[in-house]
């Protein structure tokens, strides 16, 4: 995800672009359900992962700017026993993702480095930044007692406090209508690079984000039991991968 002037100093450094394939397999979910009223529920766990492509700006030879687009899966499984009855909700979206991070690597590359063999030394680095992501295709699974079922048989089963907000709204068309579309999310990611040759770098970090804005659409903002709202968030914790080719040659 670097390039760097090899055998010269500093003062001489010219910045450098590289583009990049990525892929990533990581813990995805929704931090802070939104039950619409009914009981809260308990977590499971949802795996997700995706790809894109990364367009590096080498501005130093510490210092980058990373502009990436990638295509994410992601989701909440939520499992449950609570009225007398065994509730499963499973939420499951994509999201077309795409980060704005600058990256600090703590050391240079190795100077006089020729591109002759492999450098197989790791270079640390620390990245953060903000990340816009567009919500695809989400759709939600209800089940009662084993039972698949519908939103307003779900959310209003035994009892709900918004029953009267809910009936007068009516259930969504879709399962997008209780989505934003777009929502941003704050990044941040440890790692390191290795040289692969004069042109070609692997890096592999762990990243993670949480959700800035809500992804509930504003019509389902509704308080829980308890009388309280609280904004739904991405949240994701996982490994990313990266192969990445110099495109500008620096001196």
């Amino acid at each position: 995800m670097a390039t760097w002037s090899f055998g010269q100093s500093n003062s001489n450094y010219k910045p450098a672009f590289l583009l990049g394939l990525k892929a990533d397999i990581q813990s995805a979910g929704i931090a802070n359900q939104n039950n619409y009223g009914q009981n809260e529920m308990d977590y499971g766990v949802n795996f997700g992962g995706g790809g894109g492509v990364v367009l590096t700006y080498q501005m130093r030879p510490r210092s980058a700017m990373l502009l990436e687009a990638s295509y994410q899966t992601s989701g909440q499984k939520y499992d449950d026993t609570f009225k007398f009855k065994h509730f499963v909700k499973d939420v499951q979206f994509s999201l077309l993702s795409i980060p704005l991070m600058y990256r600090y690597q703590f050391k240079e590359a190795p100077g006089g480095y020729s591109g002759v063999g492999t450098e197989t030394k790791p270079i640390w680095y620390l990245q953060g930044g903000v990340q816009a992501d567009k919500m695809l295709s989400p759709e939600i699974k209800w089940r009662v007692d084993g039972t698949e079922t519908d939103f307003l048989q779900f959310v209003l089963e035994g009892g709900n406090p918004n029953q009267s907000i809910i009936e007068s709204q009516g259930a969504p068309v879709s399962d997008e209508e209780l989505f934003t579309q777009w929502s941003v999310s704050a990044v941040a990611a440890g790692g390191f690079i290795l040289y692969l040759n004069s042109t070609m770098r692997f890096t592999l970090e762990l990243r993670g984000g949480i959700g800035i804005t809500d992804i509930n659409a504003e019509q389902w903002r509704l308080k829980n039991n308890e009388n309280v709202y609280a904004a739904s968030r991405n949240s994701f914790l996982g490994l990313h991968a990266g192969i990445h080719f110099q495109l500008t040659q620096s001196q």
